[in-house]
Formats: C-alpha cells, structure tokens, sequence
C-alpha cells in the first residue's frame, strides 16, 4: 500500500525535481506524452490534405502527403517513445541515486 508521502516522491522524481545541482532538468512523462500528442496533431493536417487531394483526383500528390504524415507521426512517436521508456528504466550497473 502507498502512503501519499510515496506519491509525492514519485511526483517529484516525474518532473525532475530530484535532479542534482548543474544538470538540465528533464521535462516530465506528461510533457515528453503532450510533445508527442501536439506533433501527431499537427502532422494529421497532412493526412487531411492528402485526403481532400484524393478526393479532387490528385491520387498521386495525396497519397504522398498522407504518408509523409503516417510516417512523420510514427517515427516521432516511436523515437520519443523510446526516449520515456529508455529514460524512465534503469540501466543495468548503474545505481539509483
């Protein structure tokens, strides 16, 4: 069972408020989550686009901007992604602080 004093130092450790003195402070999961949300929001106007070219009969031009933007989504998804998880794990050999 968790006490809320367990929360508030798993809070603390999300936003990098635990970070030693000199180093950049990482953002928090929700920030890196939020990045990664606006992006594929933003690139979607892509696939939207390339949808209306398709409808107008421009197959070519729309099929390209839909997957340029399937494929920007998905690797800026997948990279960032990988940098939570990968930042959030610990490393074999290397201690806690």
């Amino acid at each position: 069972m968790t006490t809320p004093e367990d929360d508030n130092k798993d809070q603390a450790q999300d936003t990098g408020e635990n970070q030693p003195e000199g180093e950049k402070k990482r953002p928090s999961v929700i920030d890196q989550a939020r990045d990664i949300a606006m992006t594929s929001l933003d690139k979607s106007g892509e696939i939207v686009d390339g949808s209306g070219d398709i409808l107008q009969g421009k197959v070519a031009d729309g099929t390209g901007k839909i997957i340029k933007g399937i494929t920007d989504i998905s690797t800026n998804a997948a990279s960032k992604g990988a940098a939570i998880i990968t930042d959030r794990i610990p490393r074999p050999g290397k201690k806690k602080k």
